[in-house]
């Protein structure tokens, strides 16, 4: 069993995967944030513009 533990201990093989999937995880944090934060804003917009065409006169006395 210790030279298992040792033989773990002293491996470097996946050092670079685990390395992109910490980047990668990060990533995919980051853009969650974002879109979170663009979610409610972009709702915002949207009524403002919906309450705008709402209430544009559709007059035909051209």
């Amino acid at each position: 069993m210790k030279s298992f533990f040792k033989t773990f201990i002293n491996e470097e093989d996946g050092n670079a995967t685990l390395d992109w999937m910490v980047l990668m995880a990060g990533v995919l944090m980051l853009s969650v944030a974002i879109t979170a934060t663009m979610a409610g804003q972009s709702m915002r917009i949207a009524q403002d513009t919906s309450n705008v065409v709402g209430s544009i006169s559709t007059d035909s006395a051209i």
